[in-house]
């Protein structure tokens, strides 16, 4: 009986700590469909880097239109990752500054996560980042970014959203230890982009930045030499 409880305790404080463990803050202010919002970690990125105020938000959430198409392709992709906020809503609008704003929010059972802010117009080139650590691209990923039409908003996308390949990872980081790399850690990531481009993005993590070792294209062969 003792031996039960214990384990429901640990239990409980597992739960707890996922909870508030989790990568958003409380807006306090804002909701959506009578629900509270809470802005994930990379949408305040986002937000500071693209000079988006709370109140820029609230003017999307209360007038903004309803990206149908977006919405739908969003809502799809996230079933089939099981997100946990699986119905996605993409609003646009024009904020008090006639600012055109896109705003994604995650529809959850008792609260509204706002996945990303971005800005239409203006491109403000903002800063890449991966396990909060700052990105650096190789000389060889940019060329093989221009030569695949690939923009740093895509990679992006697949450093916030992409899938992990487990094997290749594996492989990948086996290869760098043995060749005695700077950066032991590779992960690989493949996710699609705005464009429903499908990118496989090699990422060799060092102690202080995270390195874009190659960007690759996995549907179109560019022929880059």
């Amino acid at each position: 009986m003792i031996k039960k409880y214990f384990y429901l305790i640990v239990a409980l404080f597992i739960s707890i700590f996922f909870y508030y463990a989790e990568d958003f803050f409380d807006s306090g202010e804002l909701n959506y469909n009578d629900k509270p919002v809470r802005i994930s970690k990379h949408a305040e990125e986002r937000m500071q880097c693209r000079e988006v105020e709370l109140s820029d938000i609230k003017t999307v959430l209360d007038y903004g239109v309803v990206n149908s198409h977006k919405s739908a392709s969003s809502t799809k992709e996230a079933v089939e990752k099981n997100k946990k906020c699986p119905l996605v809503t993409v609003l646009e609008g024009r904020t008090e500054n006639k600012e055109a704003l896109r705003v994604i929010i995650g529809e959850c059972d008792n609260y509204v996560n706002i996945i990303t802010v971005i800005d239409l117009k203006n491109n403000y080139d903002c800063p890449l980042s991966y396990n909060g650590k700052p990105v650096e691209i190789t000389r060889h990923a940019r060329e093989r970014m221009k030569c695949r039409y690939v923009e740093e908003s895509d990679i992006n996308i697949v450093l916030k959203y992409g899938k992990v390949n487990t094997r290749k990872s594996e492989m990948s980081t086996r290869e760098a230890v043995n060749s005695n790399k700077t950066c032991k850690t590779v992960t690989v990531l493949e996710g699609r982009t705005d464009n429903k481009e499908l990118l496989r993005v090699v990422v060799a993590e060092c102690e202080t930045y995270v390195n874009i070792v190659t960007v690759i294209d996995l549907k179109n062969d560019y022929g880059c030499k």
